[in-house]
């Protein structure tokens, strides 16, 4: 019996290794789609039961997976409070730029990997989540969630998707803006919904380019650009303008 009951925790012990492994590859893997967030969200609560009945026979630990697991959904719960546009602003744009010279990844957002529209919704998780640890506010995480889960092209953001944007001008091309009508963080999205760039400020632009694959920053005019001269949708995230759309 007790031989039969080792063999069991084995097994239990082999397929919860198992199941984090595949949890650290599925987060790590650039291309975000609907079954691999489906899977992570799933794998949560496994992994944490799974390491409450491998932890059963240690009493001080046994529940703890159970709590690491339950604080986040707490947190997640609890009530929000606004925030200061201006200060998320400047969070995103620190965010954006660290992701300079990641590889072009079609359908990636993550530092693996990473396309045009992944960019400019990546940066954004990445300012909420920061600004809502750091400010202690439960709503910047839960934006940054649904910025998470609810994936998105760039012609879905022209068109206001889930109400995120809202348009502030269409231009002939981003060499011919008047930058004191952009604020950082704004977004430009080519008229045929096919790209989308980020404003830095001082003139500046951030993209996940698919020409030279990879996110560059470039200061406009760019005269040899495949995506400066061409009619775009100007965008501000609802997140960084005085009202917030959420």
């Amino acid at each position: 019996m007790p031989e039969r009951r080792i063999a069991h925790k084995s097994f239990l012990l082999i397929g919860w290794w198992a199941c984090l492994g595949l949890t650290i590859f599925l987060a790590a893997f650039p291309i975000n789609v609907g079954l691999i967030r489906l899977a992570l969200v799933t794998a949560m609560p496994v992994l944490a039961a799974g390491a409450c009945v491998l932890l059963w026979s240690r009493k001080w630990l046994r529940w703890l997976p159970a709590i690491l697991l339950v604080t986040p959904i707490g947190v997640l719960l609890a009530p929000g409070r606004g925030h200061d546009a201006e200060n998320l602003r400047r969070r995103y744009v620190t965010a954006l730029r660290r992701y300079e010279g990641t590889r072009y990844v079609w359908g990636g957002e993550n530092r693996f990997g990473i396309d045009c529209s992944g960019l400019v919704r990546r940066g954004l998780i990445d300012a909420n989540l920061h600004e809502g640890i750091a400010t202690l506010n439960p709503g910047r995480i839960r934006a940054a969630a649904r910025l998470w889960w609810y994936d998105c092209s760039a012609r879905a953001l022209k068109d206001g998707y889930r109400n995120w944007t809202r348009l502030l001008f269409t231009a002939p091309a981003i060499n011919d803006i008047v930058p004191d009508r952009l604020l950082p963080g704004d977004i430009a999205v080519t008229s045929n919904g096919v790209h989308v760039l980020v404003y830095l400020g001082e003139n500046q632009w951030m993209q996940a380019d698919p020409g030279p694959g990879k996110v560059v920053r470039q200061s406009v005019p760019v005269e040899t650009g495949r995506w400066f001269g061409t009619p775009v949708h100007l965008l501000r995230w609802g997140q960084l303008d005085d009202r917030d759309l959420e």
